[in-house]
């Protein structure tokens, strides 16, 4: 039995990964209960014969998530989490690691083009300025547990928008929705910087990574 008083409660993998210098890292949240004062806090993860330490920043007091990255891990092995402050061990928590299905997804829609009237795709998207938008922020998502969605043509512009709720990206659709297990589909509308609105007959590209 725990008696300090930090407690690793749970552990949360996540379907988010970074890309990192040191390769692929998976975001884990870290439900963290603090009986005391705030305090800087750490985690080791130690699987096989690796370990890994980083960072959690302040603990405070009360119940709390934390998000960590670890190595992205392949295959189900044995895995320790060890919470520190201020040097010392305060908590472990074991479990068996199961490995996440990882793709990474590029949206790229492609318009009639008109040989003869304009110059080629591929140069005009040269001449295009760059500009990346994030779109972190309110979305909606609408749970599709019957698969109907895309005969039904949810992805229209003019669908009802009485089966869409509002959900925070990114984030888990678990946090939502506990124990959903099924399709389904975000929307939401943002303005297209002035720069694209100038080449709006061309191609836009939009990128999603490490949706599992």
């Amino acid at each position: 039995m725990n008696t300090t008083s930090l407690q690793l409660k749970v552990i949360e993998p996540t379907v988010f990964f970074v890309q990192t210098a040191q390769g692929l890292t998976q975001a884990v949240d870290l439900v963290i209960w603090n009986a005391a004062e705030a305090v800087n806090g750490s985690v080791a993860v130690k699987f096989g014969s690796q370990e890994e330490h980083m960072e959690i920043g302040k603990i405070a007091p009360g119940e709390g998530t934390y998000r960590a990255y670890i190595p992205d891990i392949r295959e189900s092995v044995p895995i320790e989490f060890v919470l520190l402050a201020d040097g010392k061990i305060r908590d472990r928590y074991s479990m068996t690691w199961m490995p996440q299905r990882c793709w990474q997804v590029y949206m790229i829609p492609i318009a009639h083009h008109d040989f003869g009237y304009t110059d080629t795709i591929e140069n005009r998207r040269q001449e295009m300025p760059r500009e990346n938008v994030s779109l972190d922020g309110q979305w909606q998502i609408a749970l599709d547990p019957g698969n109907v969605g895309k005969q039904e043509k949810w992805f229209a512009e003019n669908v009802s928008g009485s089966q869409f709720h509002e959900i925070r990206v990114p984030s888990c659709w678990e946090e939502k929705f506990p124990f959903y297990d099924g399709v389904g589909w975000y929307r939401r509308e943002f303005d297209a910087p002035q720069s694209r609105v100038e080449y709006a007959a061309h191609p836009c590209q939009t990128c999603a990574q490490a949706i599992c």
